[in-house]
């Protein structure tokens, strides 16, 4: 069965990267991507997702304020595993230490530490 993946970021090339990253590795995705935390809050409100990833610094609503409202609302993904690609992960773990399912990776990341959490949340096989 396809995995259902939601990428976040607002800079085309990472984003790009990251779908690219993912797709090699897992055959079996089907990947919606969102410029903005804005954007991905109105597609986690229709559709459920298997993983979300998401950068921390966007337009319109930060990766953070994303988290906590999909974790803090009746949302579809709610319980949903989140990874956080952010140069700015001390910020960020200050915030959500209360808050399950989340990892993170620094800016700039490695594409093996990326698929290891792929791989964590979604299985080996994907």
């Amino acid at each position: 069965m396809k995995k259902n993946i939601l990428i976040i970021d607002d800079e085309p090339l990472i984003r790009d990267l990251i779908e690219d990253s993912i797709q090699r590795f897992f055959t079996q995705v089907n990947i919606t991507t969102a410029n903005d935390g804005l954007e991905a809050y109105l597609n986690t409100s229709r559709f459920n997702f298997d993983l979300i990833i998401t950068d921390h610094k966007m337009p319109f609503c930060t990766g953070l304020d994303f988290i906590k409202k999909i974790r803090t609302t009746d949302n579809l993904n709610s319980s949903t595993p989140i990874i956080v690609i952010s140069g700015y992960i001390p910020e960020i773990e200050n915030e959500v230490i209360v808050l399950e399912n989340l990892f993170y990776l620094d800016k700039p990341f490695k594409t093996d530490r990326l698929i290891k959490y792929c791989k964590i949340t979604l299985g080996a096989s994907g």
